[in-house]
């Protein structure tokens, strides 16, 4: 049977659940398909007695500066039904998010389908019939499960109102699109001399960043499907390591159906 469970929007993007660990300490998750791997907060690490152990996954942001995250083991990861025995996890400083105990990572779903319904506020696991459904009400997109070790990064084709094509990330814990810098001439975007169109500035890792911002003149739509798109979108612009990132405002359209066994995600109506 399929399985329906509430989350809640912290920050007006964040997509939190509600998880339990080693079957005894309920915790509040982020799902955030963006994260790669999940990661529990250092104090939660020190609680359960799983400490940093001597291994780490070395990845890296956007922004391409690498992150070392120490791992640990946890006895049992559960969310709902869903149940992982003994996942690896990271051990990662997470006070800059008070009241979030980690971020859940696709990969925790990869052995079942999962659909994130925003309008509805709902987490679902589907069946084979539900899934099927789905796929009937729906537009299924190719996607590519790119895999790094103990994480698990999704992306899907972006068609672009200049005609070229985009291979972005899918970051639901993003919330606005986020293009490569080379794209700004050709979408038409200027530098505005006064600088209210770039923004420099520091990030939490020390790296030096500079954003342009604007609004594309035409709708972005997933694989050229014209009812996957997001009209005259706003964007920033900035040197990263792929072509960009879709977050919430183009994935909250739909019901985002994430089939990693079929490699695909299913865009069907919210609600």
């Amino acid at each position: 049977m399929s399985e329906s469970l509430p989350f809640t929007l912290v920050g007006g993007h964040l997509t939190a659940v509600a998880a339990t660990l080693d079957d005894r300490r309920a915790a509040s998750f982020v799902f955030d398909t963006g994260i790669g791997l999940t990661v529990i907060s250092e104090r939660l690490g020190q609680e359960l007695g799983h400490p940093p152990g001597a291994s780490s996954h070395t990845g890296r942001r956007m922004s391409g500066q690498s992150i070392v995250v120490p791992l640990t083991r946890l006895e049992a990861l559960s969310v709902g039904s869903r149940r992982l025995d003994r996942p690896t996890v990271g051990v990662f400083d997470l006070a800059a998010f008070p009241g979030l105990d980690g971020f859940l990572a696709l990969t925790f779903f990869e052995g079942i389908p999962l659909t994130v319904d925003y309008l509805r506020g709902q987490l679902i696991f589907e069946d084979a019939a539900s899934l099927q459904d789905r796929v009937r009400r729906g537009t299924a997109v190719p996607a590519e499960l790119r895999r790094d070790g103990p994480s698990l990064e999704v992306f899907v084709d972006l068609l672009l109102p200049s005609g070229s094509v985009a291979h972005v990330e899918v970051d639901s814990g993003s919330d606005q699109l986020i293009l490569h810098e080379r794209y700004r001439d050709e979408l038409g975007i200027p530098t505005d001399p006064s600088g209210a169109e770039r923004r420099e500035g520091v990030d939490e890792t020390g790296h030096r960043y500079v954003r342009y911002t604007g609004t594309l003149s035409g709708p972005v739509r997933l694989a050229g499907d014209p009812t996957l798109a997001q009209p005259d979108p706003p964007a920033i612009f900035q040197r990263i390591v792929h072509d960009g990132l879709i977050g919430r405002e183009l994935l909250g359209r739909f019901a985002v159906t994430y089939d990693l066994a079929g490699a695909r995600l299913i865009f069907g109506p919210p609600g």
